[in-house]
């Protein structure tokens, strides 16, 4: 968490959208709010967890950040 930072140092980025499996009570093309849950692993990584406001299930969220 951030407390001070000035603006050239962040840059805002778009919105993240994804199409998750269907799973247990959920309907193709449900619209799925979710709180982001980051960490930093052992070895330097970022680790996202998408966690739905409402409902138990758990995505992970990973993106190839080495490809240019």
């Amino acid at each position: 968490m951030l407390e001070h930072w000035d603006p050239e140092q962040l840059e805002e980025l778009p919105e993240i959208e994804v199409t998750l499996p269907v799973e247990g009570e959920r309907s193709p093309g449900e619209v799925v709010p979710v709180h982001l849950h980051a960490k930093v692993t052992a070895v330097g990584t970022l680790e996202l967890e998408a966690i739905p406001l409402e409902g138990e299930e758990r995505w992970s969220v990973s993106f190839d950040v080495r490809r240019k």
